[in-house]
Order: structure tokens, then C-alpha cells, then sequence
């Protein structure tokens, strides 16, 4: 097997080690993703904080008794709406 071949077939080992990896991964994402627990809020929550960056790292949870904060770095305020929706809020 000369040298070319031996590039080729590693090659094609790496690709399909990295196709499996990424398709597991994707599958492993999804199940946790969609884990019902990640959606519910405690009873005693009585104030929900969405948002981006800003709200996510300026609220201290210790100051404010009661709210659950699901904000997000990044979040487009488009998003917002429909992810409140899912915690039930609107």
C-alpha cells in the first residue's frame, strides 16, 4: 500500500469516526432537550426574567426571592415570546 492510499483510508476513518460522533451527539442533544423537567418551575415562582446577556448576568438570584431567570447570552428578543410561552407564562 503506497503512501496515497494509506492518506486516503485514514481519511475516510477520521470522516466516519466524525459523522458517528456528531450523530450521536445530535441524538444525545435532543433527547436532553426535550426532558420535560427542563420546562417546569418551581410552585414558588412568582416572577420569570428572560432576556440576553444583560439580564442573565445582573439579576443576582439571592436579591430576588422567588423568580426563576432563563435568560440567555445571545438571545434574540424574538425568541423571547415563544420561550416564555413554553414555561406557561403568556
Amino acid at each position: 500500500m503506497n503512501i496515497n492510499q494509506r492518506h486516503i483510508v485514514i481519511t475516510i476513518i477520521c470522516g466516519a469516526i466524525i459523522v458517528l460522533s456528531a450523530g450521536y451527539f445530535h441524538k444525545y442533544v435532543q433527547v436532553t432537550a426535550l426532558d420535560d423537567d427542563v420546562f417546569k418551575l418551581s410552585s414558588s415562582t412568582t416572577c420569570l426574567v428572560v432576556g440576553d446577556s444583560h439580564t442573565e448576568t445582573a439579576l443576582d438570584p439571592d436579591i430576588l426571592p422567588n423568580t426563576a431567570n432563563i435568560s440567555k447570552s445571545a438571545e434574540n428578543y424574538y425568541y423571547t415570546e415563544p420561550l416564555a410561552k413554553v414555561y406557561s407564562v403568556i
